[in-house]
């Protein structure tokens, strides 16, 4: 429960060991904030369950959307009896591990400007996902696309970075943090990397108009076939038994990510619009403004077929560009290797 002072006592001790004239790259990685939503005090009580906005989305859409959701609802209900009368407690635990880290990353921080490392030290802050946070009756992640998964903070301090510059709109992606940390070292980015380096990004107070940051693309899915109900018919957990400790012929398979993330799906957004691509259920258009849940399906309504229509083409202009370029072609017949492809680089079409 107290894994991220711990994790930030290591790094510190690492530090200490490192010649300070010794230039380095250290990935500081923090399990939370995740399931079991578990958080010490003081920060246990720092957000009251009662005083945190609801949920913008009920449990209700659960009834009607398709089985890896339904799938969600079910492991959860089984394997935590009352699973929706704790999820006020874990929303208010999950706000206060993200205080707990904040606070953790202050103090990692302010190691690093007491050792004289900082000003030459870039800081990357960001994510691998987002957390349902009681959306839909759930909380962890799992099944489609929503932006309370896809969108994570992404916050830069450093050498040559404005600190003056407000929050920014522009679509970023992890991909972008190798690309940008080779623009800070003054090397090469090398070949067939994606992402796109964004130091300019943070020297100006302009929000930029390049084509790269007016969109953002995303893939989930490990392909296969989906699982239905009659694949899982059997939970392979026993509530009240530890994992491991099954009786035979107890189905054997992670339900939360081998269910939730067979088949594929791509999304690509722009400005408001968010397009979804399901490899069984075909395109969904949702309006972000409008629809912060991305419940109503917009796809098929003719007032928006510009929209459909662009976003497509932009779908397609992003898998054209991201497809994966390794491995390279036999020796000799391409000299210099792939070409890499620029983020934002577009289809002709």
């Amino acid at each position: 429960m107290q894994s991220p002072h711990r994790i930030v006592n290591a790094a510190i001790d690492w530090f200490g060991g490192l010649d300070p004239a010794t230039p380095f790259v250290a990935q500081v990685s923090f399990p939370e904030p995740h399931n079991p939503y578990q958080v010490p005090e003081p920060y246990f009580d720092l957000f009251a369950p009662e005083v945190i906005p609801e949920p913008r989305v009920g449990a209700e859409f659960l009834d009607t959307a398709g089985f890896a959701w339904r799938h969600l609802r079910r492991i959860a209900e089984e394997g935590e009896p009352g699973h929706s009368a704790l999820i006020p407690r874990a929303r208010s635990n999950y706000l206060g591990m993200l205080r707990f880290i904040d606070d953790e990353i202050a103090r990692l921080i302010g190691h690093l400007d007491a050792s004289g490392r900082l000003d030459d030290t870039l800081v990357i802050i960001t994510s691998d996902h987002g957390d349902y946070f009681g959306e839909y009756g759930l909380m962890r992640k799992g099944a489609g696309v929503p932006d309370w998964l896809m969108r994570v903070p992404f916050v830069v301090r450093g050498r040559g970075v404005d600190p003056s510059i407000e929050p920014r709109d522009e679509c970023v992606s992890l991909a972008d943090i190798f690309p940008t940390a080779c623009e800070h070292l003054g090397i090469a980015v090398p070949e067939g990397v994606q992402g796109a380096p964004l130091l300019a990004s943070f020297r100006d107070q302009q929000p930029s108009i390049d084509a790269d940051l007016t969109s953002a693309y995303g893939e989930q899915g490990i392909g296969g076939e989906r699982f239905t109900a009659a694949d899982v018919e059997q939970l392979a957990f026993v509530p009240g038994l530890p994992v491991g400790e099954e009786p035979p012929g107890a189905p054997c398979f992670d339900e939360l990510n081998a269910v939730t993330q067979a088949g594929r799906m791509r999304m690509v957004r722009r400005g408001r619009f968010k397009l979804v691509a399901d490899s069984d259920s075909g395109f969904v258009l949702y309006d972000l403004d409008a629809d912060p849940g991305e419940i109503a399906d917009l796809a098929a309504d003719p007032q928006y077929e510009r929209e459909l229509r662009e976003l497509l083409e932009l779908l397609a202009a992003w898998q054209l560009t991201v497809e994966d370029t390794l491995p390279l072609p036999a020796s000799g017949y391409v000299r210099a290797g792939v070409r890499r492809v620029p983020r934002g680089a577009r289809a002709g079409f």
